[in-house]
Parts: structure tokens; sequence; C-alpha cells
């Protein structure tokens, strides 16, 4: 065998050894950041733990409470505040107002503010449609609006492929935080 052939013979192993070194340096370093993953956006806060006394059965889960429904704020032209029937003492009070579609959402707690809206509605295949970029808020207009009786239903992108969407943060709000919708009609309800 000649020199040739064997110089030939080494330089294709160290080659192929150098290629192999990299090849496994890079699966590492994809293998350690598949792992790892994205933090992503907040997740809701957990609900507190509900405690039943002794003598209640256990096979029964207890009825979680009902929210209290949003107050208004509304133009000092508005009729009063209306009280639920049998409200509690120191119950909320509930004032609903008439239609008016969304013009702002402001929550402050995690820094979630748009004027950007679009109107929703039911797709063909019986899903909400969405909002056609990561900055708009939606507004589903075959329902209530902010501050009617019944639930209105605002929906936003919370990632996209170009980074976080407006309610990236939505998550991360806590329990007895403010929501203020803006109103077409001039009003600002509060939940």
């Amino acid at each position: 065998m000649s020199s040739d052939t064997k110089d030939g013979g080494r330089r294709g192993a160290v080659y192929a050894a150098a290629a192999t070194a990299a090849l496994l340096l890079v699966g590492v370093v994809v293998l350690f950041l598949g792992i790892r993953g994205t933090d992503g956006p907040p997740a809701p806060a957990a609900a507190p733990a509900v405690t039943t006394s002794a003598s209640a059965p256990s096979a029964t889960a207890p009825t979680p409470p009902t929210p209290p429904p949003p107050s208004a704020t509304t133009a000092p032209t508005s009729p009063g505040p209306a009280t639920a029937p049998n409200a509690a003492p120191g119950a909320p009070i509930a004032q609903f107002v008439g239609a008016s579609a969304p013009t702002g959402i402001d929550i402050p707690s995690v820094g979630i503010r748009s004027t950007t809206f679009v109107d929703l509605s039911v797709a063909a295949d019986g899903t909400l449609s969405v909002p056609g970029t990561a900055n708009e808020v939606g507004f589903y207009t075959g329902g209530p609006t902010p501050g009617q009786l019944g639930p209105a239903v605002l929906g936003a992108h919370v990632d996209s492929t170009a980074g976080p969407g407006i309610f990236y943060r939505l998550g991360a709000i806590k329990p007895g935080a403010e929501i203020k919708v803006n109103r077409a009609d001039g009003s600002v309800t509060t939940f």
C-alpha cells in the first residue's frame, strides 16, 4: 500500500470524526433548547382552595361562588344603579346599561391597553373568528356588549409568530383586578 493511500485514509477518518463531533455538538444544543423551551404567557391564577366542614359529605363537590356582575360608570344622564333582588348586605351594586360596542380596554394591573377593535362572528366551521393581527381586540357582535346583562365576548391573540399578542399577559390578572371597557356611547364599564 502506498503512503498516499494511508494518508488519504487518515484524513478521511479525521474529517469524519470532526463532522461527527460537530453534529453531536449541534444535537446537544438543539436538545437543550428544546427541553428548556420558552416561558410562554403567564398562566391564570389558581382558584383558591375550598374547604368543607367535617359534617359535609365528602362525595359532594362544593359549589363555587358566582362572580358578581359588572358595575358600570355611565354618562350622568343614565338612570341610577339598580340593586339585585335579595342582595346580601354589602353586596356589589350592579347597573346594566344598553347596547354599545366596545372601543377600548384597559387592564392596568397587567399593562393591557388597546383601542383597536374589530368585529368577530361565528365562522362557517362553528368556531369564533379571530382578529387579523396580534394587536387587535375582537368583539363578538352576536352577543351582549360589555355592561349589558349576559356574557360579552372579547377575543385577542395571546401570541403570534412575530411575538407576544395583546392578550399575552392576560393569565397574570389576579382576582379583584380592575378591567375597564370604554364604549361607543362614551360610557366606561368597570369589571
